[in-house]
């Protein structure tokens, strides 16, 4: 975080380049105080409100708010930046959002949790949408079809699970411990 200031007062930068600032020259809170605007505007003296500025009470350096940008700024609860992620559209608060058990906006399914059928992004829940639902049992899943990591049924690829598994590099799989048959533990035919 980078302090710097201006005439009449200070800004603060966070890491991701948001500005906060306050006036320092009227209201009671003095020479160097929190600024007039900003005790106005939290209701008692010595107040600090972001974005708010010296004497004038007028804007400071950042405080432009931009409704949608993805950015928390002065004056906004939330910004989801324009995605259905629950922030209202005027950012002024929480709104509809997935799991909250009432179907809204994209939404195919919302029991206010995940279920077997219904996923944590509200979606009706198969295997092969790209999003592992472990309420439903699924352990894994990466399109339904077989890949290095995850087999085509949603469960974790294994030498012995019983599926012989070619992206992750078998070439046989009778899903037994048996070494000396004629598919050995390394699923690799005898």
């Amino acid at each position: 975080m980078e302090i710097g200031s201006y005439e009449g007062g200070a800004v603060l930068e966070n890491d991701a380049g948001v500005e906060a600032g306050w006036g320092g020259d009227a209201g009671s809170a003095g020479e160097g105080g929190m600024g007039g605007a900003a005790e106005e505007a939290r209701g008692g003296e010595g107040g600090m409100v972001p974005g708010a500025s010296g004497a004038a009470g007028e804007a400071g350096a950042g405080s432009e708010t931009t409704c949608g940008n993805g950015t928390v700024e002065a004056g906004e609860v939330c910004d989801d930046g324009g995605r259905y992620l629950g922030c209202k559209p005027d950012c002024s608060g929480m709104g509809e959002r997935c799991l909250d058990g009432e179907v809204t906006g994209p939404e195919q399914c919302d029991e206010g949790v995940p279920t077997p059928d219904c996923t944590a992004i509200c979606t009706f829940s198969r295997c092969g949408d790209l999003n592992a639902n472990f309420a439903a049992g699924e352990e894994c899943d990466w399109g339904g079809e077989d890949t290095y990591y995850c087999n085509y049924d949603c469960t974790w690829a294994y030498c012995g699970d019983g599926h012989q598994n070619y992206p992750h590099g078998e070439n046989c799989d009778d899903g037994n411990d048996i070494d000396d048959d004629t598919c050995g533990n390394d699923c690799q035919p005898r």
